[in-house]
C-alpha cells in the first residue's frame, strides 16, 4: 500500500499479510507528506511492515508478525509508535537512515517484543553539543522477552531487556536544570502514571468504533427521517431538525450523516446517549448573527452540559463556518463519560477557509486578517474525552490562487479538562493566538501532537499578536505582554500552553515554523520565531 497522505486521513482495521521471508513491503509513504494517525494494523511476513517517510505521524495497537523490520524510517521528525506488539523479527524500529535533520524524535509507550533481535536501532549521540534532538529515542513502558538487544546506537547495544518506567537517550530538560538540557546517553527515570488515564498499567486506548453490534434499522439517516428531515444542501437551516433526530436518536439509535453541508444557525446539543457516524464530503457549518460578538462567544456543536454523564460519540465528521463570524466556537465538550471512550471523536476534523465560494474566503480579500472564528474546540473542566486523529486546520493564506487573503481563527484548542483527556495523533495548525492551550488541566495524556504558525505573521505581516483579537480574559488568552510593542517574530501564536495544572504527559510534539509573512524567514540569522512554547504558573506531573 503506497500511504503518502497527510492530516485528515485515516488508516484502521486493517490487516497486511506478506508471503513470509519474501521481500515485500506491507504499506510505504515514499512521496512523504505531513501525516497524522494511523492505527490498529497488522502486518505479517515480508521484509518491512512500514516504510516511513513523513513529516510525522502517531502509530497505535500495530502488531508485527515474521516481519524482518516491523518499521523502517527513512525520514520522520516526530515519531510516536504506541501499543506495538511484535514477535519473530530481526529489527523493530530502524532508525539509522540519513544524516543530521533526517530522524528526529522516535518514542516507544506501552509495547512488547518477544523473538527479536533488536527493538530499537539509531545512529549514535556523541555528547550534548552535537545533538539538537536527532535521533532522540523515549521508550516508556516496554516488556521484552526473548532477545538481543533492546537499543543500539552506531552499531553498540546501550540497552537490554524490558523497560519498566521512562528511558531517555537524548536531550532531557530537568526541573532547575540548565536550559540547554543535559543529554542523555541512556538514562531510566522512575515516572509515574495518572490512574485516571490508565487501563492494565497501559495509557487507554481503544479502535475506531464500527458499531457492527447493531442492526441496520438501529442505524437513521438524518435525510430520511420522516416530518423533519436535515437537508445538508447548504442553504436550508438544518438546525430545529437536526436537534430534533439527535434527541430521539439518544440511548437508542445511531445517527448518521451522509454526504452534504448541513447549515445551522444556532446551537446544535448533541445529547448524553449519542452515537454519531459521518461520510466523506461531509460538513456541519455555521451562519447567523448569534455567532458574530467575539465579546460574548456562541457554540454551535454542544457535547452535553456541564455535569452529564454517559455516551457521545462521534466518528467521521468536519466542522467548519460559512461566514465570517468572530464569536464562533465550533465544538465544546461539557460531558464526561461513565467510563474512558464513552465521550470521544475519531477522524473529525476542523476547517476555517479553505473551501472554494466560502463567504470566508471570498470576504476576506483586502489583505488585512479578518476574524474567522473565535474559537475551534474547547473541552471545559466538566468534560472528559478522548480523541484520536484529529485537524483542526485554519486555511489561513491563498496557495490555489492570488487571493490577498489572510483569515484568522483566533485560537486552536482549550483544555480545562480535570477528569481525563487522551489526544491520540492530532495537529492544530495556523491560529492567531494560540494552538494549543492546557489552562489548569489534569489528568491529560497526548500521543503526537503537530502545528504550524499563522504563515502571515511574523516580520512583514499584516498584524502582530494578539490582533487582530482582543485576549479574553474568560478563555485565559495569551496577552504577549512579554514582548515588545513592535516586536513581530515575538508576537507570534504560541505552538503551545501550559498554564498551571498537573498530571500531564506530552509524547512527541512536533512544532512547525517555515514562514514570516507568507515568504522567507526574517529573524536573527533566518530564524522564523522568538518563543514556541509557554509555561505559566508551576504544574506538577508535568512530562
Amino acid at each position: 500500500m503506497d500511504y503518502s497522505v497527510s492530516q485528515a486521513t485515516q488508516l484502521t482495521n486493517v490487516a497486511l499479510r506478506m508471503p513470509p521471508s519474501s521481500h515485500h513491503t506491507g504499506l510505504a509513504t515514499p512521496e512523504g507528506g505531513s501525516g497524522t494517525y494511523m492505527g490498529d494494523l497488522e502486518f505479517s511476513g515480508g521484509l518491512i511492515g512500514i516504510n516511513m517517510n513523513n513529516q510525522q505521524y502517531s502509530i497505535k495497537d500495530c502488531s508485527f508478525t515474521g516481519v524482518s523490520t516491523a518499521v523502517l524510517i527513512t525520514h520522520g521528525f516526530d515519531m510516536v509508535f504506541q501499543g506495538f506488539k511484535s514477535t519473530d523479527y530481526e529489527v523493530g524500529i530502524n532508525a539509522t537512515a540519513g544524516g543530521v535533520g533526517i530522524i528526529g524524535s522516535v518514542t516507544l509507550i506501552d509495547s512488547a517484543a518477544e523473538s527479536v533481535q533488536v527493538v530499537i536501532e539509531t545512529k549514535s549521540q556523541i555528547t550534548r553539543n552535537t545533538t539538537t534532538g536527532d535521533d532522540s529515542i523515549v521508550i516508556d513502558n516496554l516488556e521484552t522477552r526473548n532477545l538481543d538487544s533492546t537499543v543500539v546506537a552506531g552499531g553498540k547495544t546501550i540497552l537490554i531487556g524490558s523497560v519498566p518506567k521512562t528511558w531517555v537517550y537524548g536531550n532531557a530538560y530537568l526541573a532547575g536544570g540548565p536550559i540547554s538540557g543535559v543529554h542523555n546517553a541512556g538514562v531510566t527515570y522512575q515516572t509515574s502514571r495518572s490512574p485516571d488515564l490508565v487501563t492494565d498499567e497501559k495509557d487507554f486506548t481503544m479502535s475506531p468504533p464500527t458499531y457492527q453490534e447493531y442492526s441496520v434499522d438501529q442505524v437513521v439517516n438524518v435525510k430520511s427521517v420522516k416530518d423533519f428531515p436535515a437537508y445538508g444542501d447548504g442553504q436550508t437551516d438544518d438546525t430545529h431538525n437536526v436537534n430534533a433526530i439527535l434527541a430521539r436518536n439518544a440511548g437508542c439509535a445511531i445517527t448518521f450523516f451522509p454526504a452534504g453541508t448541513y447549515l445551522v444557525s444556532d446551537t446544535v446539543i448533541i445529547p448524553p446517549g449519542s452515537r454519531i457516524v459521518g461520510e466523506a464530503f461531509l460538513a456541519i457549518s455555521t451562519v447567523g448573527s448569534k455567532f458574530s460578538d467575539a465579546d460574548s462567544p456562541h457554540v454551535m456543536v454542544q457535547v452535553g452540559s456541564p455535569g452529564d454523564s454517559g455516551v457521545g460519540q462521534i466518528s467521521d465528521m468536519l466542522f467548519t463556518v460559512a461566514d465570517i463570524l468572530p464569536g464562533y466556537i465550533l465544538v465544546q465538550v461539557n460531558m464526561a463519560g461513565t467510563s474512558p471512550g464513552d465521550v470521544g471523536f475519531w477522524n473529525s476534523h476542523f476547517r476555517v477557509g479553505g473551501a472554494a465560494g466560502s463567504a470566508v474566503q471570498t470576504k476576506c480579500q483586502n489583505g488585512i486578517p479578518c476574524k474567522a472564528a473565535f474559537l475551534l474546540l474547547h473541552l471545559t473542566a466538566t468534560s472528559s474525552a478522548y480523541i484520536e486523529d484529529m485537524w483542526g486546520w485554519t486555511s489561513d493564506h491563498d496557495l490555489d490562487g492570488d487571493s490577498n487573503q489572510f483569515i484568522s481563527t483566533g485560537r486552536g484548542l482549550l483544555v480545562e479538562s480535570k477528569l481525563g483527556t487522551w489526544l491520540i495523533g492530532t495537529a492544530f495548525e495556523h491560529h492567531t493566538l494560540y494552538q494549543y492551550s492546557f489552562v489548569s488541566a489534569a489528568n491529560v495524556f497526548v500521543s503526537m501532537q503537530q502545528s504550524e504558525t499563522t504563515y502571515w505573521q511574523g516580520i512583514g505581516g499584516p498584524a502582530q499578536a494578539p490582533a487582530p483579537w482582543t485576549p479574553s480574559s474568560s478563555y485565559s488568552d495569551p496577552t504577549f505582554s512579554h514582548c515588545n510593542a513592535d516586536d513581530p517574530n515575538c508576537r507570534m501564536a504560541c505552538y503551545q500552553r501550559i498554564v498551571s495544572g498537573s498530571n500531564m504527559y506530552i509524547y512527541g510534539s512536533g512544532f512547525w515554523i517555515f514562514l514570516n509573512n507568507v515568504g522567507d524567514c526574517k529573524g536573527v540569522n533566518g530564524s522564523c520565531q522568538d518563543n514556541a512554547n509557554e509555561i505559566v504558573g508551576k504544574p506538577t506531573g508535568l512530562l
